[in-house]
């Protein structure tokens, strides 16, 4: 038992606490360690289209700098790259861009790698990776308009984030729920539709949410700190898959809300940055019309800004 003792009966308590039974409580692989925004992502693969053009394949290096530190001659074009992306950006290697950068980019679709036949590898491969290169994705990205090009890149960013973005959109627009806390998307929202023992649907979320909402703030931050107390490593025997751990939980939906911010469907306030919103921002185009941005789905919404393209 971890928080159910802070309000007996409370169902959003007790599913806390269910939740924590399960190995897998943190919910689905995710992007958890980098932090970028889209003009960020935008620099790096205009960058990449510089030094591999047409989408040609890019050789890159595939063993750490600490055992490695020369570049091989057909890496030489990745290590131009790599220090023309910390020239613009102002932040990463060659480590970091293909450990990582790479790794989310290309789950959301704007790059392509490959093994060292140069064939495609899937995005959530863990086979050794040779060559990369921008997919038809990252060349649309990279040739849009400011607009479009933020809701690629929000298209883009649902995929890495296995749905988050259309499954926000739909709670804040269809059940009135008005805004999700941080706290309330770590608990429940990151618990929809996963195959874990703890998944639920969209109405069980939203009850649940509701249920949580009748603590006290008293007992919401009773909660919060008792969490933070209980789920240390160092508390539990085993390996990291029978250990809890409070920071890397929190750490990964603080990257889900900090790319929720690159999105124009969003706002994120609050002294943490822990208030997440439908945004009630308006776009004004370079012909000087104003455009509501349409609450619906994605895909309508994406439709609607395609068919305004020419005036973008």
């Amino acid at each position: 038992m971890y928080v159910s003792q802070i309000q007996p009966s409370n169902k959003a308590l007790e599913f806390i606490d269910k939740r924590l039974l399960d190995d897998n409580y943190r919910g689905t692989e995710s992007s958890q360690h980098n932090r970028y925004d889209m003009a960020e992502i935008y620099d790096i693969l205009t960058i990449m289209d510089r030094y591999s053009p047409n989408k040609a394949p890019m050789r890159i290096r595939d063993t750490d700098l600490s055992k490695r530190p020369q570049n091989t001659p057909d890496e030489a074009t990745y290590a131009r790259f790599c220090e023309s992306v910390k020239v613009k950006v102002g932040k990463g290697t060659q480590d970091s861009i293909r450990k990582n950068i790479f790794v989310d980019i290309h789950r959301m679709g704007l790059i392509d790698r490959y093994d060292g036949d140069k064939r495609k590898l899937d995005a959530f491969d863990g086979g050794s990776v040779k060559y990369v290169s921008l997919s038809d994705d990252g060349i649309k990205f990279i040739n849009s308009s400011l607009l479009n090009r933020a809701y690629i890149f929000t298209k883009a960013l649902d995929k890495l984030l296995g749905g988050y973005i259309e499954l926000a959109l739909s709670m804040l627009n269809e059940r009135d729920l008005w805004q999700i806390s941080k706290y309330e998307f770590i608990f429940f929202v990151s618990a929809v539709d996963t195959d874990t023992s703890f998944s639920v649907d969209m109405n069980e979320c939203v009850e649940l949410i509701k249920s949580y909402r009748l603590l006290s703030r008293t007992q919401q931050k009773a909660v919060i700190e008792t969490l933070k107390q209980k789920l240390q490593p160092s508390l539990y025997s085993g390996n990291k898959t029978k250990q809890r751990d409070w920071h890397n939980w929190q750490n990964k939906i603080d990257q889900v809300y900090h790319l929720f911010k690159q999105s124009p469907y969003f706002d994120v306030s609050g002294v943490d940055k822990d208030v997440l919103t439908l945004s009630t921002r308006k776009v004004v185009t370079k012909a000087g019309e104003t455009l509501d941005l349409p609450k619906r789905s994605i895909a309508e919404k994406f439709a609607y800004f395609k068919a305004h393209r020419g005036v973008t």
